[in-house]
């Protein structure tokens, strides 16, 4: 038997030629394995770049409140509670803090609240658009 690699061709339930290589060399297989999962991961990144590329300047905007908002919120609040454990805010404008540090949550919350909102009418939108072709 020789060491070289053979080609076989068959059909898939009619469909498109699939070519199987039929290989002896472990290392051959194994190189084989590493370029198809490296082709695979960038047609990925492909992709990604070209939905990213797509998109526009709001739809941007709120994919990065979403991602970011919570972390925003987990420094505005852990910076508030830090600071009033160090003691660094007189007594008498714990208060006013407070308020201030309300009012940015609040909006903030809003902000990923109207995201979600406008997420979950996209996503019905599409659904009766494919329903009804």
């Amino acid at each position: 038997m020789s060491d070289e690699n053979e080609d076989t061709e068959d059909t898939k339930a009619g469909g498109p030629r699939v070519v199987k290589h039929i290989v002896k060399d472990p290392r051959t297989v194994l190189k084989m394995k590493q370029l198809q999962a490296k082709l695979d991961r960038d047609k990925a990144k492909l992709e990604l770049t070209k939905l990213k590329l797509g998109m526009t300047a709001q739809e941007r905007a709120r994919a990065h409140i979403a991602v970011a908002g919570p972390f925003y919120l987990l420094l505005l609040i852990g910076g508030f509670i830090m600071v009033l454990a160090t003691g660094a805010v007189p007594e008498d404008q714990v208060s006013v803090a407070s308020a201030l540090l309300t009012l940015l949550v609040t909006g903030l919350m809003a902000n990923l609240r109207s995201i979600v909102a406008n997420e979950g009418e996209n996503a019905n939108k599409a659904e009766k658009d494919g329903g009804s072709k």
